[in-house]
């Protein structure tokens, strides 16, 4: 059966925690304001609340999508859209004509290096912004874009693809946050020997 990519995604997506959520939770629909918020920051047309996601997608789980032919199941690749790492997207959201890739960020700042690593894969999984699935002939819209509690400070964009920028910044969804948040965090304090371990907790922003 051929089928659908978001039928290839949900295929090749092994992420236990992922599983975990959806087991819990009933498989729970995306709430309506977080996909208006998608529709706005990329305007695009808003996913309805029943869209396929998942949490923590492997690049190399969305390069096997942009390759698989089930009538070449014993077709050797030699291309460098895989990788075989760990590399991921916080959040996956499909629908039939787009793909939203989402990086999110609670605590802790954003890794330039990092982000930049994720963008040139998917640009090369993805090229101009496009998944092309030769399994079903579908042509997908790509988005990315990063969702953080505090206002992105300080991220790099200079190499980006134009489809992956606004401009000269990243593409911000905005997340709803009630009222202060604050979080509680363990740091070392100086030791006087090995064998001392001393520490405390501390109320951060983030």
């Amino acid at each position: 059966m051929t089928g659908t990519y978001i039928e290839l995604l949900e295929r090749f997506y092994r992420k236990e925690r992922g599983w975990l959520i959806r087991e819990c939770t009933g498989r729970s629909a995306l709430s309506e304001p977080f996909c208006r918020s998608l529709a706005s920051s990329f305007s695009a047309p808003a996913p309805n609340s029943g869209a396929w996601w998942a949490i923590d997608y492997h690049l190399d789980w969305l390069a096997g999508v942009s390759q698989w032919r089930p009538t070449e199941a014993d077709r050797v690749y030699g291309d460098r859209k895989m990788a075989f790492s760990i590399e991921d997207v916080d959040l996956i959201v499909a629908t039939p004509e787009h793909l939203f890739l989402i990086e999110a960020k609670a605590a802790g700042s954003w890794s330039n290096a990092q982000l930049a690593s994720k963008v040139a894969r998917l640009d090369n999984i993805c090229p101009g912004g496009k998944l092309f699935i030769p399994s079903t002939g579908e042509k997908v819209i790509v988005h990315f874009g990063i969702l953080s509690v505090r206002r992105a400070a300080r991220v790099a964009t200079s190499g980006w693809p134009h489809w992956a920028v606004d401009g000269k910044t990243p593409f911000i969804i905005e997340p709803e946050v009630p009222g202060p948040w604050t979080k509680l965090a363990v740091r070392r304090v100086s030791q006087t020997s090995e064998a001392e371990l001393r520490w405390r907790i501390i109320e951060t922003a983030t």
